[in-house]
């Protein structure tokens, strides 16, 4: 089969289009050449390309104005009156002197007292022991005499038996007044025995006198409050009045002193348990966070329900603890006035009475004498019996023996009987003395308890302390979460702060100042207070104290840091707060004009200061514009003083108006500065 190549169809190829692409890299060439020639010609060199262009020297000059020192730290805001409300309701502690119990009674009551047995004839009696508070049992009549003279012994004896009685009823002293008389003690001796038969002599019989210092009693005295029992034992009934007193010595009849027929029950009781309650209480009502008040309003209500029932307690213990030092004070009134009636009545009278029965006893004797010589003589003539001698001897040994009594009496009385009973009241004045202090001591343990008692229903009122905002004092913990929320119905205990009340027109911030700073810090300074929360509204402040403690360092730094108070003096605004954040800035020391520099003019080299000064700088004309040239070959030391955030005072090696390099840090000092001794090194480069 061959092939029609007529007919068969050719396929055409078009030729590929040229881009300009050619051109465009010429005339670019072209351009960048012409650049580089003009670069060339301005003095452009390739080697800049890679390389820092040099700091142009800025000179500055020396001028003088006012200089500043100006300390500044960080602080917070807080109340400079302290108007901190804060809970004082104490703990109520057991009552003073145990609970208001009732007193045991009486549970002895007095005992009949024994009377006192009768004396022989012819010798003193005997006093009997007295009884304890009954009524004395009746003695038995005496047998009747057949003789005149044992008739006049028997009503002698009667007559000193209720003399004796008599004396007996009349000692009612102190507390036991009310006490019942005991027994009375034996009379006295009766007189001897009349002979058998025989014609009476009409001898005088000498009457003995009632001598009340043999049968006067002093009562121990009892205190006035029964002693409180501890708490584990049951109250003991208050027992009764004391032991009986013995009766009089020979030849009185002595009355013993009863006990009282039943103590009545004293307040003290028993001691209740010293149970403590808690110091702290409930809110019942607060004014709302945010409210203004002023100094006496009343801003918080505590419960004082427990403070007022304890209250009425304590008033009735505060009568009861004030009549017990009356009833003392009485009876030591009443002590004294007795002891000065004994010493200066009645033993004058008796010491009178034993004296004047002395001196009838010796008379008596003498007539006895005489008449027993007269009736021997008589009997020997035969015109007496014997038993009429016998009988007028007897009556000579008795005024004898009687004489020999009243001379023991008389020295009874000085030597033993009043010297006794004066200790005695005078020991019983001393125990009331003491009983009264006690008692005194136990009011003002009362007394206190009631003024506390009311202070604690007064604190339960809580009122402004001073003008200023109610701040409630909620407890937060070191998250920030509330722990303790102020609110009605919430527990305060004591001690704990409820509320604040900030006053706006007096605060102060506490600054925290570093310890390289503080010897700047002085009181008095006047400081500027910029709060962080208002910084266009700055305060005017003092310096009122540094704290000469350091606050605990932290875990982090051991840089201590002192606290400066600061008490704004300018008016405050009400948006004031305690615990904002604040600067303080401390005006240090203050100059209205000074030689000074900038701060970056200075270099220090080996702790020392250094400003460049020019020495000369000259012009470099280029084809486009003018170069200075600076020759630098003075670098000078200087003496500064102050310094601020700006500039350093110059004491001296510049004068105003020179010219120094802004930034001499730029330049490379020169070899002539050398280290001291002390700080030479080895490096080519001097050390900064």
């Amino acid at each position: 089969m061959s092939l029609d190549l007529s007919t068969t169809p050719v396929i055409v190829i078009p030729p590929r289009k040229r881009r300009p692409w050619g051109t465009v890299w010429l005339v670019m060439a072209a351009l960048a050449a012409s650049g580089g020639l003009y670069a060339w010609e301005m003095g452009a060199r390739p080697s800049q390309l890679w390389t820092t262009p040099p700091t142009p020297i800025v000179l500055v000059s020396v001028d003088q104005g006012p200089m500043d020192l100006i300390v500044t730290e960080n602080g917070s805001l807080e109340s400079a009156r302290n108007a901190t409300a804060r809970c004082e309701v104490e703990a109520l502690i057991g009552m003073v002197g145990g609970s208001q119990g009732s007193g045991g009674s009486g549970s002895r009551s007095g005992r009949s007292g024994q009377g006192g047995q009768g004396g022989q004839g012819g010798q003193g009696g005997q006093g009997g022991q007295g009884g304890q508070g009954g009524q004395p049992q009746p003695q038995p009549p005496p047998k009747a005499k057949t003789s005149s003279k044992a008739k006049s012994g028997a009503s002698r004896a009667k007559a000193a038996a209720g003399s004796s009685k008599s004396a007996a009823t009349k000692q009612s002293d102190g507390p036991a007044a009310a006490a019942a008389s005991g027994g009375s003690g034996g009379s006295g001796g009766a007189g001897g025995s009349g002979g058998a038969g025989g014609a009476d002599t009409g001898a005088v019989v000498v009457k003995k006198p009632v001598i009340r210092s043999f049968t006067y009693q002093v009562v121990a005295h009892q205190p006035l409050r029964p002693k409180t029992q501890s708490t584990n034992q049951q109250t003991k009934s208050q027992r009764g009045g004391g032991d009986s007193m013995m009766g009089g010595g020979p030849g009185g009849g002595g009355s013993g002193g009863g006990s009282s027929g039943g103590s009545r029950g004293g307040p003290g009781g028993s001691s209740s348990g010293m149970m403590e309650k808690p110091g702290s209480t409930r809110i019942i009502s607060i004014l709302p966070e945010g409210s203004t008040v002023k100094s006496g309003d009343v801003v918080c209500e505590l419960d004082a329900a427990a403070f007022r029932d304890e209250l009425r307690a304590q008033q009735i213990r505060y009568a009861q603890a004030k009549s017990w030092v009356e009833q003392a004070r009485s009876l030591l009134e009443v002590s004294e006035i007795t002891l000065r009636e004994f010493r200066d009545g009645i033993y004058p009278q008796d010491v009178q009475l034993i004296r004047q029965y002395l001196l009838a006893c010796r008379t008596e004797k003498e007539r006895a004498e005489r008449t027993h010589i007269w009736s021997k003589e008589t009997t020997e003539k035969g015109y007496r019996s014997s038993s009429q001698l016998q009988a007028d001897f007897l009556t000579l040994q008795q005024a004898e023996i009687a004489l020999r009594e009243a001379e023991g009496m008389e020295e009874r009385l000085e030597k033993y009987t009043a010297p006794r009973l004066i200790k005695n009241l005078k020991a019983k004045i001393e125990a009331i003395r003491a009983d009264r202090f006690a008692q005194e001591q136990v009011f003002g343990l009362e007394s206190d308890r009631l003024k506390k008692l009311e202070t604690m229903v007064a604190n339960c009122t809580m009122k402004a302390p001073g003008d200023g905002v109610v701040v409630y004092a909620n407890q937060a913990n070191r998250f920030g979460q509330v722990e303790t929320a102020i609110q009605e119905g919430a527990t305060v205990r004591q001690g704990q702060p409820v509320f604040y009340l900030p006053d706006p027109n007096h605060m102060q911030v506490r600054a925290r100042v570093n310890e390289s700073k503080v010897s700047l810090i002085q009181s008095g300074q006047k400081a500027l207070v910029v709060i962080d929360a208002f910084p266009d509204r700055p305060l005017i402040g003092t310096v009122f104290e540094i704290t000469p403690i350091p606050a605990p360092a932290g875990s982090s730094s051991d840089v201590r840091v002192y606290y400066a108070v600061v008490k704004i003096d300018s008016p405050g605004f009400a948006e004031l707060r305690p615990g904002l954040s604040a600067e303080v800035k401390f005006l240090v020391e203050s100059k209205p004009t000074v030689t000074r520099v900038p701060i970056q003019a200075i270099r220090w080299i080996y702790n020392k200061p250094y400003v460049v000064v020019p020495s000369k700088v000259e012009t470099k004309e280029n084809a486009t514009n003018k170069t200075p040239s600076i020759l630098f070959d003075d670098w000078r030391s200087v003496t500064l003083g102050l310094s601020d955030m700006s500039y350093f005072e110059v004491l001296s090696g510049l004068k105003p108006g020179e010219k120094i390099v802004a930034r001499p840090e730029l330049l490379i000092p020169p070899p002539t500065i050398v280290p001291p001794p002390s700080l030479a090194v080895t490096d080519a480069q001097p050390r900064e």
